[in-house]
């Protein structure tokens, strides 16, 4: 039954698949957009308040993301991923405008759940996204956002040497390089894999100041 289902069993939003049968639905409409969501150290969360709490931030996270833009299809995607799923005639202004509410509102958060104040989230925006290219189009943005994120991370010297929250990332860089067989993709998945693990943790390593930071501002376009 839950194999069918398009609905997040833990949020209720809609999952994977609840966001392809919506995106096929409104095949015609002229404009569409999305916003990408992406909870850093939602691992750290876990580890050090318990799995009831990383519940709880999941659910919060989504209430809080249909609240600020009630007009989106909200989805998440699986681990601390999110999408808004948007359509009809919107400017880059309306989409960074609703980030920054977004941004605002998971600061309060954090004044009334402590472990808010763990994570922080980055947020990628596709606007205007072609009907031509359809999901093709999110492909090349996975693309153009795992070479960001390779851009920090890695074993060369001057990158960080660190590793997701969640291990659904691994996964899906390994399912980006099936997909592109590009080996770059593959290459970085192992790192994070390898990376996992050593001693002395990435998260423990880092500075607290950096773990209680939360909410850190980084919005992309593509």
């Amino acid at each position: 039954m839950m194999e069918n289902s398009v609905y997040d069993y833990l949020t209720g939003l809609y999952n994977r698949k609840g966001l392809y049968e919506k995106y096929d639905e409104m095949s015609g409409e002229d404009n569409i957009h999305f916003m990408f969501f992406d909870l850093d150290n939602f691992k750290t969360v876990n580890d050090v308040y318990g799995h009831k709490s990383g519940d709880e931030l999941l659910i919060s996270t989504g209430r809080l993301l249909k609240k600020c833009v009630p007009e989106a299809t909200a989805v998440r995607l699986g681990g601390d991923e999110f999408v808004l799923m948007l359509f009809g005639e919107k400017t880059r202004e309306e989409l960074t405008c609703a980030a920054e509410q977004i941004l605002s509102e998971m600061r309060k958060k954090g004044k009334e759940m402590d472990f808010f104040t763990v994570v922080s989230m980055r947020i990628g925006i596709v606007w205007n996204a072609s009907r031509d290219t359809g999901l093709e189009q999110l492909l090349n943005a996975a693309r153009r956002f795992t070479d960001h994120i390779a851009e920090r991370f890695g074993p060369e010297e001057g990158k960080w040497k660190g590793y997701p929250g969640h291990e659904i990332a691994e996964m899906a860089l390994l399912r980006l390089y099936e997909v592109t067989e590009e080996e770059k993709y593959l290459n970085l998945g192992r790192f994070f894999i390898e990376e996992r693990g050593k001693r002395p943790y990435y998260f423990d390593r880092e500075h607290p100041e950096d773990i209680r930071k939360g909410t850190e501002k980084e919005l992309r376009y593509f």
